[in-house]
C-alpha cells in the first residue's frame, strides 16, 4: 500500500474518480490495501492527486505507531 506499506492484499484506487472525470492512467492511479480504501472512499482520508500521498502517508504512520502504543499498554490475560 502506498500509505501504509501493507502488501498482503492491494486494491488500485483512482485518485480522481472516473465518474467525476478522472482519468485510467498512471498519474491518476495508486495502489493501496483494502483498509486505506475504505477509508478514501468514506473520506476520511482525503487525496486531491499523487503529491497528496506524502502527507497522507505520514499521517497514516502515525495513527497506526499511536493505535500500537495504545495497543502496547494493554496488559494481556493472565497478566497484571
Amino acid at each position: 500500500c502506498e500509505l501504509c506499506s501493507y502488501s498482503k492484499a492491494i486494491d488500485t484506487h483512482h485518485i480522481i474518480a472516473k465518474c467525476d472525470g478522472g482519468p485510467h492512467d498512471i498519474d491518476n492511479l495508486m495502489v493501496i490495501c483494502p483498509n486505506c480504501h475504505a477509508l478514501i472512499t468514506r473520506k476520511v482520508l482525503i487525496l486531491k492527486s499523487r503529491e497528496d500521498i506524502p502527507v497522507v502517508r505520514k499521517n497514516v504512520l502515525s495513527i497506526i505507531r499511536s493505535l500500537y502504543n495504545d495497543l502496547q499498554a494493554i496488559p494481556y490475560a493472565g497478566e497484571s
